[in-house]
């Protein structure tokens, strides 16, 4: 059976806009646009509970009616939302992106103001319980010092998995990348962290090698088309996972699926290797669909794609 999962971070409504044409800036683009649920925290919890996972989710949102959207879409889902907390003053965030004409992110604009709220004391409204979780996922969207907070207050069994979600956020792991047991950054946010460009494949194990020496112990590089590099205490000298071939409808949400996939597998006491096909395989499913969460994600999908390929 999968263990019980606890999620922290952003949830919020996404606007998306999908260029009809190559993208000139300066002047009006012509788009086709649609609303739909985000957040990194909250796209995670929402593909683990689809993955059949018990999973609860931490995150702030505003007295209006998209925060109202999130919370009984969430509640409608089977997530646990007693973590879910409003704000008496701010709105509820959210999160713009403009796509081009192939579905690649072209632009994203985050109004993420009210998450500054989850501090370290908005902590204690949120249940005991809930931190006693086995399996802990972090997104940056929260402040630094409630990230370091949660390192402080996790138990010795807990296991720790972080997204730096964006270069500028990826700066708050800065001097806490200690007692993280898993790290999700893509390429560009590894090379934040870890102070190297990257290149080569011999540029990604010298940055993984600086991250185990910071004190994460698994790290896994997402790059895209490229696939994910793995290096940790299971695959100590650095593998290369290939991405899977597939018709791009939309990326956005492709981070988020992989991390749950991972979850999901890890989650089963499946090797580090399953875990990351696993991931991959959610994340190919996902770009594969037009909504941030693919609607028919299930173990089965899982299962039948990874037979297929």
């Amino acid at each position: 059976m999968p263990q019980d999962i606890l999620c922290i971070g952003a949830a919020h409504v996404d606007r998306k806009a999908g260029a009809k044409a190559e993208i000139q800036l300066g002047t009006s683009i012509p788009v086709s646009s649609h609303h739909t649920l985000g957040g990194v925290a909250r796209n995670v919890a929402e593909n683990l509970v689809r993955l059949h996972c018990p999973t609860a989710l931490i995150s702030r949102i505003g007295n209006d009616a998209a925060g109202n959207w999130v919370h009984a879409h969430s509640s409608d889902l089977g997530l646990d939302v007693t973590g879910l907390t409003r704000s008496p003053a701010q709105a509820t965030a959210s999160y713009t992106a403009l796509l081009d004409p192939n579905g690649e992110m072209v632009l994203g604009l985050a109004d993420m103001d009210i998450y500054d709220e989850l501090t370290p004391d908005a902590l204690d409204e949120i249940p005991d319980s809930l931190f006693e979780r086995p399996l802990w996922f972090l997104d940056t969207n929260l402040p630094q010092a409630t990230l370091q907070a949660l390192l402080e207050k996790r138990s010795a069994s807990t296991r720790i998995f972080v997204d730096p979600v964006s270069c500028p956020k990826a700066h708050k792991l800065l001097g806490l990348l200690n007692g993280i047991d898993f790290l999700f950054p893509n390429r560009d946010e590894a090379e934040i962290l870890s102070g190297l460009q990257i290149r080569t494949e011999a540029d990604l194990h010298r940055a993984a090698h600086l991250l185990h020496q910071r004190g994460v112990k698994n790290v896994l590089i997402t790059l895209g088309e490229s696939g994910v590099y793995v290096s940790g205490e299971e695959l100590s000298s650095g593998t290369m996972f290939p991405a899977l071939p597939a018709s791009v409808a939309d990326v956005t949400g492709a981070g988020d699926a992989l991390i749950a996939g991972f979850l999901y597998s890890y989650g089963q006491t499946q090797s580090l290797e399953h875990a990351v096909e696993t991931g991959i395989i959610a994340a190919t499913l996902t770009i594969q669909s037009a909504e941030t969460v693919h609607p028919d994600l299930s173990p089965a999908l899982l299962d039948s794609l990874r037979t297929s390929n």
